[in-house]
């Protein structure tokens, strides 16, 4: 967890990014938090760092599963494609068409059409992708991307290239972890 033992702690991801990209970090509890990359704090060779309760509003034993670096032309591409899309949800409305996700929950849409996607895997045997796009407007507070039933968590998230099907298994049904 992110307790601050500090002894225990093992290095669990490594990535390079830009300090303009988006870091999305994914919580076991199925909620994505956005970070740009500059808003995390740098740290000398030797440091201990930053606990990510620091940075994040989770809690202090809640972990988080996986991180995400998107580059910053990519995400405006995004956030230009997401808005040509609420254009057309604006439109299909209208007929009762449109996909909106779910409000009460603060679900993300579901769309899996088009660019990349984020795969979520479950320790229950789910699985969900769900377009990169969904996440470009982030409240403070994340969003959530997977709800989970009671005693499920998240064990995996992914980055899934657009086009490609995603999928991991376990014998006796349960997801890969």
């Amino acid at each position: 967890g992110g307790d601050g033992a500090g002894a225990g702690d093992a290095v669990v991801a490594l990535f390079g990014c830009n300090q303009h990209d988006v870091v999305l970090m994914i919580t076991e509890r199925g909620i994505v938090h956005s970070r740009r990359a500059y808003q995390i704090p740098s740290s000398s060779r030797t440091a201990q760092g930053t606990p990510l309760h620091q940075l994040l509003p989770i809690e202090p034993t809640e972990r988080v599963q996986g991180f995400l670096a998107v580059p910053a032309d990519e995400m405006k591409g995004l956030t230009q494609m997401r808005a040509s899309v609420s254009a057309a949800d604006t439109d299909a409305s209208d007929t009762g068409d449109a996909d909106t996700g779910d409000a009460d929950t603060g679900d993300v849409d579901n769309d899996n059409s088009g660019g990349d996607a984020l795969l979520l895997i479950t320790r229950g045997g789910f699985i969900k992708k769900t377009p990169l796009k969904a996440f470009v407007r982030m409240q403070s507070r994340g969003l959530i991307a997977i709800t989970l039933g009671e005693g499920d968590e998240l064990l995996r998230a992914l980055r899934c290239p657009g086009g490609a099907a995603g999928g991991a298994g376990a014998g006796g049904g349960g997801a890969a972890g």
